[in-house]
């Protein structure tokens, strides 16, 4: 059944609602809308200034990111954080547009106080910094949280993984703890488990475009493969039950849309996948 023309959708946790971005006709993004998954009128949740973005990579994905309430989300718009309510309203600036340094990819704590996110800032002698900062989801000053040029936030029960400087994952605990490295291969984290106790985690290798997937045990930080390599391989999301991945992958025999990209389901246990999609390179569910 077709709702309604629009790119990059991103389904509620409870499967209410689809938010997605809605362009004109030469390809500008334009604005933010909301529709209920049943059909029916749609929201528009935030208008986009002429030469502003909210997508999170090249390849189309939209970095939004849902409430555990299903009412509010986050979206990066040109540099910033903007949290938007389904029931309308102004967006709240968690962290202002800037030209300076650029914030994304935000993860939310599990009880929807908080949110970390990682930054990409100039350090005026050519280079760029990465670091993760934290804000109050009601609002307030960010702070710094992660220095030495961390990246790729996740935040779940046991703490917030994240990638560091040196090759591996550390994580920081919930009880405050001092961080400590759960894996020293490079790979990047990506979700966790329903239940909290293994993380779902990425590798890729560029030309060719390779990628392969991982499940980290977070008490013991042993690993084990859910995958073999595959081309173009990358995971969307991780179902709340833990059971299923959500991921695109390159297919050969299929060139349109996002030329040879199908959506799969791969098991988190490991097994056989299930090809959903053909030419598609994004995709979001609530399974």
């Amino acid at each position: 059944m077709r709702l309604v023309h629009g790119v990059a959708p991103a389904i509620s946790p409870d499967g209410r609602w689809i938010v997605y971005l809605r362009e004109t006709s030469t390809g500008e993004q334009k604005e933010l809308d909301a529709i209920r998954s049943v059909g029916g009128r749609v929201r528009v949740l935030q208008r986009l200034a002429s030469g502003s973005t909210v997508l999170g990579s090249s390849d189309g994905a939209l970095d939004l990111r849902w409430f555990p309430d299903s009412r509010r989300l986050l979206a990066p718009e040109s540099g910033g954080l903007f949290e938007l309510s389904i029931d309308g309203g102004a967006p709240l600036a968690l962290r202002p547009s800037s030209t300076n340094d650029i914030a994304y990819g935000p993860t939310i704590s599990p009880d929807g106080k908080w949110l970390a996110y990682p930054v990409t800032r100039a350090d005026g002698q050519g280079a760029f910094l990465h670091e993760v900062e934290v804000v109050s989801a009601a609002g307030g000053a960010p702070r710094l949280l992660l220095g030495d040029y961390s990246s790729n936030p996740i935040w779940g029960r046991p703490g917030i993984a994240y990638l560091a400087a040196a090759p591996g994952i550390r994580l920081l605990p919930a009880d405050g703890a001092e961080a400590r490295r759960l894996t020293s291969a490079r790979v990047v984290p990506v979700a966790w488990s329903g239940a909290g106790r293994q993380l779902l985690t990425w590798s890729f290798s560029p030309g060719p475009a390779v990628g392969r997937l991982f499940a980290v045990d977070a008490p013991s930080g042993r690993s084990r493969a859910i995958t073999g390599p595959r081309t173009g391989l990358r995971p969307l999301d991780l179902s709340s039950d833990g059971v299923e991945i959500l991921a695109t992958t390159a297919d050969t025999r299929f060139r349109r849309d996002c030329g040879s990209s199908n959506i799969e389901s791969i098991p988190f246990s490991g097994g056989k996948t299930r090809i959903l999609l053909h030419g598609i390179c994004s995709a979001s569910w609530n399974a």
